[in-house]
């Protein structure tokens, strides 16, 4: 069966496949070259000059992702994506959920680490300057308390919080 055997138009100008269409090289839409398909390279989506922006639309045809690729940003919920990365919508969650080791957020400046958060048994733990133990500046633990690095290895932090002492 042809490309055009397998298709199948509807009334409000929307279609559909019958069966899988196998595909190598571009499909166009409106066209430009929208989708490409190869062994060697795996699959493209390619945005179109005139908006530079891939939209992820439900059935319904409402956006739930947009990519912007004129401007490298991604937004989730937010169809005109202001920074990099856009997370819109209400009760709007970032998780991070680590299966291997720690669970961590980092900020780069240059290239270079300058900022780390992350948890260690429930302790909420944020590094300046880097990652390693040096660097560890604030620990808020499971306890209530906050630890305040003093740049001596951690044995005369200053604590603040219930049972600061102990």
């Amino acid at each position: 069966a042809t490309l055009v055997d397998k298709f199948y138009a509807t009334r409000d100008g929307q279609g559909y496949f019958a069966s899988d269409v196998d595909v190598s090289g571009w499909i166009k839409g409106n066209g430009n070259n929208a989708l490409y398909s190869s062994s060697s390279l795996g699959t493209l989506l390619q945005a179109p000059p005139t908006t530079e922006k891939i939209f992820f639309r439900d059935f319904n045809g409402s956006v739930g992702m947009t990519y912007d690729a004129d401007n490298q940003r991604l937004g989730i919920g937010a169809s005109s994506p202001d920074k990099t990365l856009v997370v819109q919508g209400s009760g709007a969650e970032v998780v991070i959920a680590d299966t291997g080791t720690i669970p961590t957020l980092r900020f780069r400046e240059g290239g270079a680490t300058s900022g780390v958060v992350r948890t260690s048994s429930g302790d909420m733990q944020f590094y300046s300057n880097g990652s390693s133990a040096s660097n560890l500046r604030l620990v808020l633990d499971t306890d209530s308390r906050i630890s305040l690095s003093n740049n001596d290895g951690g044995s005369n932090n200053t604590v603040f919080g219930y049972k600061a002492g102990n």
